[in-house]
């Protein structure tokens, strides 16, 4: 009878290949751009005033800790987000267990471990959705004990993950109109409602006060309002095409194939015994209730963040898995198998993919040894992308903005962030900066090739002025060094003339 239990060892393996793979990769450009900002907080700079990103400086709070403890050794960010997913699954199957009943939480385990390390929903070795989930996965926790034991004590643990997890993104608290939606339905009375309730908006208030102070201590709370204005106009302007319809429906298909093989192609297997601690107050609805709600939550915050990246479906896993367990049966291996086989499988398939892709960051890796090479340590240099640079080095940044990535928030956005560029590049004069060898080309190609950038006319014209603006002037102040691929370090003039002096 251990077969089946060994076999969803098996199934959890290989899910965990997704991400562990991910762990000898180069940093990707989204977690090299979340540690910088908690090395910016770390050095006494403000988020918002030091640097200028489709973030909110919370980011910075967060990834300080990290930071401190990691630094630039990118092998452990991902295996910190990894230890971060191996442990919620078993959290949540362990709270399934208790509340569900013991069938209930190898199914829910597995396919915890299966959506939360799904690699087209894994991006990097550490997302901000990865902090997310794992909060709000210690928050659903302390829900489900919520349901089942009615103490105070579980509703404002609950109240304070989801606080944290918000730091990384406000749709963490998706999950709170759920919790509050099943509360509603149970049959308490009103006064254990409200006092539930209470209880957890008091816990969500203290990280949000103290996240509130920081930010006052920090001088990060003043550039706030431009910030959210910033990230506002990052959502409202993204483009909607017809695939953005079908994604939803493509991920929610995908995660309820699990609930749909136990509750019907084998639902004529015998159930196992439910939980024996049910009573009219803590009805199996109840439960059903908060994970249907928290999946829908969960749904509607990836849709409103409108561009719908595959990583933004990663918290939707949780409540996926949680469902599973509102269906679970008897414990084989046909029925483990056909549930979560064909998804580990994937898994493995994905994982290889990473594996023999070309490397994204090689040129990337060329500029960053050239530069700590030739420059000095506390140089000033501007290049597009800049994070994992300024993480690994100690060099001064050219520019408070990192990533022309947001030149397509909105049609504006090329010529105020440009000029923002500009005048922080004359004013700071760095010694060095990185631009591509021909900017036309450059132009065409994200005005064909990004989204945001093709689909808008206005905004594209504005994108091609903004770069010819800044290629002109650093070609007018700043001579070739070194030619690296299709990239050129150029170093400025004057600096050049002082060397050979």
């Amino acid at each position: 009878m251990r077969r089946p239990y060994l076999f969803a060892l098996l199934l959890v393996a290989c899910a965990l290949v997704g991400r562990a793979v991910f762990i000898t990769q180069p940093v990707s450009s989204d977690t090299a751009m979340f540690v910088y900002m908690g090395k910016l907080v770390c050095e006494g700079k403000q988020i918002g005033v030091d640097l200028i990103d489709n973030k909110l400086p919370s980011v910075g709070l967060l990834m300080s800790l990290p930071y401190k403890v990691m630094g630039s050794a990118w092998w452990a960010y991902g295996t910190f987000g990894l230890a971060l997913m191996i442990l919620a699954p078993l959290l949540l199957a362990r709270s399934a267990g208790r509340v569900l009943g013991r069938h209930a939480a190898v199914p829910v385990g597995v396919a915890a471990a299966i959506w939360l390390n799904f690699p087209p929903m894994v991006y990097g070795q550490l997302q901000l959705e990865t902090m997310q989930v794992f909060f709000v996965v210690l928050g659903a926790c302390a829900g489900l004990e919520l349901l089942k034991r009615r103490d105070w004590r579980d509703a404002i643990t609950m109240g304070l993950c989801v606080g944290v997890a918000m730091w990384a993104k406000p749709t963490a608290g998706a999950i709170l109109p759920a919790i509050g939606l099943a509360i509603a339905m149970s049959a308490w009375t009103w006064k254990q409602k409200l006092a539930a309730i209470a209880w957890i908006g008091i816990g969500v208030l203290i990280p949000t006060l103290v996240c509130a102070w920081l930010l006052m201590l920090t001088g990060m709370l003043e550039p706030l309002p431009a910030t959210i204005a910033q990230i506002r106009d990052y959502s409202t302007n993204s483009t909607a095409e017809w695939i953005d319809l079908v994604k939803p429906l493509f991920v929610v298909g995908v995660l309820m194939f699990p609930v749909v093989v136990w509750g019907y192609v084998f639902r004529k297997d015998t159930p196992q015994a439910r939980a024996t601690h049910a009573s009219p107050l803590q009805p199996m609805r109840v439960i059903a209730i908060f994970a249907v709600a928290w999946l829908i939550m969960e749904l509607i915050g990836v849709i409103s963040q409108r561009r719908m990246y595959a990583y933004h479906f990663l918290p939707m896993g949780a409540p996926a898995a949680l469902m599973v367990g509102l269906f679970a049966r008897r414990l084989r291996m046909v029925s483990l198998g056909f549930a979560f086989g064909p998804a580990a499988a994937l898994s493995v398939i994905f994982a290889g993919q990473v594996m023999i892709s070309p490397d994204p960051q090689a040129r990337m890796t060329s500029v960053i040894a050239y530069l700590n090479d030739r420059a000095r340590p506390t140089d000033g240099v501007w290049m597009d992308d800049y994070a994992r640079l300024m993480v690994e080095t100690d060099f001064v940044a050219g520019s408070r903005v990192p990533l022309t990535f947001l030149f397509g928030n909105s049609d504006p956005a090329p010529l105020r962030f440009g000029q923002i560029i500009l005048n922080d590049l004359r004013s700071r004069q760095p010694e060095w900066v990185v631009l591509h060898e021909d900017v036309e080309k450059y132009i065409q190609f994200y005005r064909h090739h990004m989204v945001e950038i093709a689909a808008f006319p206005e905004r594209g014209k504005n994108f091609a002025t903004a770069w010819r603006d800044i290629d002109s002037y650093v070609r007018a102040n700043y001579v070739i060094d070194q030619q690296i691929d299709i990239m050129q370090v150029m170093r400025r003039a004057e600096a050049v003339v002082g060397t050979h002096e």
